[in-house]
């Protein structure tokens, strides 16, 4: 099996054509034709993600977010894109195309919450039912239920709608208007939260790491049944974010 095969599958129900247009999902790292026996799957790539890639003798990295999002012009020794260089280690990640996908970030956060009759509001946005209208305190406590340290307004309205975008989809909310009482993302600003109460939505910030890293084992499932040749391993991965 080569980069190429494992790229062509994540293509096939994550096409790389549909990532948002500030996003570089893709192959960053390595060649097309490098052979991979060995893979590793994580959120970030880092220093420490780039060491449990080589102690497990892994050729490829697949993150969810790029390793490279903009140009650069020097590439400092610690840098993971020069790591990964030095290590022999390719990196391909599945970002926003995969946040859109069927099955992928946004529909796995729908399903975490348990939202019926979903169904998209944009690219990466989904909406849903709650089996049963709920008062947003009372949403927000499910929430942290869960075990998401999550910031929230209260719209003023009972919940019976929700909409969901994992990771930095609070810049969506104007999808929302009108469409859901509720919209569950992972970061969110101060100026998201007071238009959210202005539109009568209930805003809740979950954090990113926490609403996007719930879809990297199901994307290691997938691709252990398409590669069962290829050695596939979840990568020990938590959020760089501290809670006081």
């Amino acid at each position: 099996m080569t980069i190429r095969d494992v790229y062509m599958f994540l293509d096939s129900f994550a096409p790389f054509a549909t990532q948002l247009g500030y996003d570089n999902a893709g192959l960053e790292v390595g060649d097309f034709d490098n052979p991979v026996q060995t893979g590793l799957l994580c959120l970030d790539v880092t220093a420490d993600i780039i060491a449990q890639a080589q102690a497990a003798g892994a050729q490829l990295i697949i993150s969810h977010h790029p390793v490279l999002f903009a140009a650069r012009k020097q590439l400092p020794t610690r840098d993971p894109a020069y790591l990964l260089a030095k290590a022999g280690i390719a990196a391909l990640s599945a970002h926003t195309n995969y946040d859109a996908a069927p099955g992928g970030v946004s529909d796995l956060l729908a399903a975490r919450l348990r939202l019926a009759n979903v169904v998209p509001l944009s690219e990466v946005v989904r909406t849903g039912n709650l089996a049963t209208p709920i008062a947003p305190a009372d949403f927000a406590a499910k929430l942290a239920a869960l075990g998401w340290h999550t910031r929230w307004c209260d719209g003023g309205q009972t919940i019976a709608q929700a909409a969901v975008c994992g990771g930095g989809g609070a810049g969506e909310l104007h999808c929302v208007h009108g469409r859901a009482q509720a919209y569950v993302t992972g970061d969110a600003d101060h100026h998201h939260f007071l238009d959210a109460q202005r539109h009568g939505i209930s805003l809740f910030a979950c954090g990113h790491f926490e609403t996007e890293i719930l879809a990297m084992e199901p994307l290691a499932a997938r691709l252990r049944a398409a590669f069962p040749a290829i050695g596939w391993r979840m990568a020990t991965e938590k959020s760089v974010v501290r809670h006081a």
